[in-house]
C-alpha cells in the first residue's frame, strides 16, 4: 500500500536520487528520534511508552526495506520559471535518468512527473515537456510505467487533451497500454465547484478514459485561490477539510483514491558547520517539532480516510511512518476485540439461521489489518490473531471455523 509520494525539483533528479534520500530518512529516523522522549512527540497518545521499541523496530523495518514509495519530479512549482533551453534539457536529463534508474533499479515502486498546467498560458511548455522525458525514456532504452501529474487541473478538456497526448505517445513509443497514468491535483477551486453548481471530480476523473491512478489536494494553492491569508494556510484549514470532503465523496466507488496535500514547515537545522552545543539543540527542537506537526497532519488525514500524503524532505518520511504505524498498533488491541466479537456473532446468526446484516462494519473491520499489514505496520502475527489471510484488495469476511460467510 502507498504511503506517501515525495516531491522534488527536475533540475535535481538523478538516478541514484532515491538511494540517497533513503538514507537520509534512516539517518534523520537515528539521530533525532533516537530517545523514546522524542518519538513519543510524535505518535501523541496511540502507543504507550512500553510499546514505542516495538513501534522503533517496525519503523526502522520499514526504513530499511522501502524508505520511498513514489517519487515525483516535478516541473512546475517545485522547479519554477527556467528558459525554454534549460527546460528542454531538463526534460531530456530526466528522461535518461529514468532510463539508468530502471536498468539498475534504483527507483520506487511507483514513479512519475508532475508537468505545466494545460491551460492557456502554459499548455505548449507542459506537453512539450511530456514528449521530451518519454522521448529521452525510451531512447535510453529503460521505459517504464509512468504516473503524468497534472496540476492547477479547471475543466475535462484539459484532462481529455492528456489523456489523448498520453494515448498517442504510447502508440508511436510501442509502450504498453495504460503505462502512462495520469494523477489529478485538485487545487482550483473549479476543480471542486464548476459555474453551475456542480462537483466536477467525477467527471474530471472519467475524462482520463480510465487513466487516473489518484487525486491530489494541493492545499496551498486552494487556499490562497480562496484569499486565506499566508499567515493562516494550512493542511487543517477549514477550506482544506471541505476539499477532502466534497473529493472523497465524488470519488467514492471509482477506487481512485484522494492524496492528502503538503506539511511545508521542513525539519531543517538553522546552524551550519561548527555549531556549539546550544544551536545544535536548538536545531533539534526545530527538526522533531517539524516532524511532529508533519506526523500530526498525517493523523489527521487517516482520521479521514486518506491514507497517503506528499512529502517534501526525506526527514518527513519516518515522521509518516511513526505517525502511520503508531496509528495501527494502538488501535490493534481494540479492533482485535471488535473482529473477534463480530465474528463470534457472526457465526451464532449463521448457525441459528438468523439474518445478519452488518457486512460494512466487518469489510471495515478486515481493511483495518489487510491495510495495516500492507504498509508494514501489522505483521502476519497480528492478522493471524484473527483468522485474515492475505487477500490485497478483497475485503470480504475472512473464513473461519465459525463462520461460512
Amino acid at each position: 500500500m502507498q504511503l506517501h509520494v515525495l516531491y522534488a525539483g527536475a533540475d535535481r533528479f538523478v538516478a541514484s536520487i532515491v538511494p540517497k534520500v533513503g538514507r537520509l530518512a534512516r539517518d534523520a529516523f537515528e539521530t533525532h528520534l533516537a530517545s523514546d522522549d522524542d518519538l513519543a512527540r510524535l505518535v501523541a497518545s496511540e502507543v504507550r511508552r512500553l510499546e514505542l521499541g516495538e513501534l522503533r523496530a517496525r519503523v526502522r523495518a520499514r526504513l530499511a526495506a522501502r524508505p520511498v514509495d513514489d517519487f515525483r519530479v516535478d516541473f512546475e512549482d517545485g522547479y519554477g520559471v527556467r528558459p525554454d533551453a534549460e527546460h528542454d534539457e531538463h526534460a531530456r536529463a530526466v528522461g535518461r535518468a529514468i532510463a539508468e534508474g530502471h536498468r539498475a533499479d534504483t527507483l520506487p515502486p511507483w514513479l512519475g512527473i508532475r508537468i505545466a498546467p494545460l491551460d492557456a498560458d502554459t499548455r505548449a511548455r507542459g506537453l512539450r515537456t511530456l514528449e521530451l522525458v518519454i522521448e529521452a525514456m525510451c531512447a535510453a532504452r529503460g521505459a517504464r510505467p509512468l504516473r503524468i501529474t497534472l496540476p492547477k487541473v479547471r475543466s475535462v478538456r484539459e484532462v481529455d487533451e492528456l489523456a489523448g497526448a498520453l494515448e498517442a505517445h504510447e502508440r508511436e513509443k510501442a509502450l504498453p497500454r495504460g503505462s502512462l497514468v495520469i494523477e489529478l491535483m485538485l487545487e482550483d477551486p473549479a476543480a471542486f465547484l464548476d459555474a453551475s453548481g456542480r462537483v466536477p471530480i467525477r467527471a474530471l476523473v472519467e475524462a482520463g478514459r480510465g487513466r487516473v491512478s489518484s487525486c491530489h489536494l494541493g492545499s496551498y494553492d486552494l487556499t490562497a485561490a480562496l484569499d486565506v491569508p499566508g499567515w493562516a494556510q494550512r493542511p487543517d484549514h477549514p477550506a482544506c477539510g471541505t476539499a477532502r470532503m466534497l473529493a472523497k465523496l465524488a470519488l467514492a466507488g471509482t477506487g481512485v483514491p484522494l492524496f492528502d496535500g503538503a506539511t511545508t514547515r521542513l525539519p531543517l537545522a538553522a546552524s551550519r558547520a561548527g555549531a556549539s552545543e546550544a544551536e545544535r539543540a536548538r536545531d533539534h527542537e526545530e527538526i522533531v517539532g517539524a516532524m511532529a506537526e508533519h506526523a500530526a497532519s498525517v493523523r489527521r488525514a487517516l482520521s479521514e480516510g486518506i491514507d497517503a500524503g506528499w512529502d517534501l524532505h526525506p526527514a518527513q518520511i519516518p515522521a509518516r511512518l511513526c505517525a502511520v504505524f503508531a496509528t495501527y498498533l494502538g488501535a490493534r488491541e481494540a479492533m482485535t476485540e471488535r473482529l473477534s466479537r463480530f465474528l463470534d456473532r457472526h457465526a451464532r446468526a449463521t448457525a441459528t439461521g438468523s439474518a445478519f446484516d452488518d457486512a460494512a462494519t466487518g469489510r471495515a473491520l478486515v481493511s483495518f489489518f489487510d491495510r495495516g499489514h500492507a504498509c508494514g505496520a501489522l505483521d502476519a502475527h497480528d492478522l493471524a490473531a484473527v483468522g485474515i489471510e492475505r487477500a490485497p484488495r478483497s475485503w470480504r469476511l475472512p473464513r473461519t471455523e465459525r463462520s461460512d460467510h
